[in-house]
């Protein structure tokens, strides 16, 4: 599958890539630094599975004083945040929440959970992303 025309060519090793889903859709972020060591994500999501063509930039965020390699994003509805918001994991910090409209970022905790080492989401999914046009049943 091609990624976003944006990544087609991003070579720089200081970039993480996270493949999530928004919605019922596939979605791409990108996880860079700018001066001052604070994380910028960009977020594409592929409208119609299969079709490069498809994808588009949904927003970009900044983070304020969190380095890209200590922040890994996450999506809405498995964590019951309003919609649109992103869940940020920031290691060794916490959890934030982050509105991408308003670039609003919260700090959020767990109730009752003092610590936690391990935060992800799933997705149940047949999709073969070697394959860009392979259907699975």
């Amino acid at each position: 599958m091609l990624v976003p025309p944006a990544l087609a060519k991003e070579r720089d090793p200081n970039v993480g890539i996270d493949i999530s889903r928004h919605g019922e859709s596939l979605a791409i972020f990108k996880i860079a630094s700018s001066e001052g060591d604070n994380a910028i994500i960009h977020m594409w999501v592929m409208k119609e599975y299969g079709v490069t063509e498809s994808w588009t930039e949904l927003f970009t965020i900044r983070v304020e004083g969190y380095p890209r390699n200590f922040v890994k994003p996450y999506f809405f509805k498995p964590f019951g945040l309003r919609s649109g918001e992103i869940v940020l994991d920031v290691v060794g910090r916490g959890l934030l929440s982050v509105n991408p409209k308003s670039n609003q970022v919260k700090q959020i905790g767990l109730d009752g959970v003092d610590c936690y080492n391990f935060v992800d989401s799933f997705v149940e999914s047949l999709v073969l992303l070697g394959q860009a046009n392979a259907i699975s049943y």
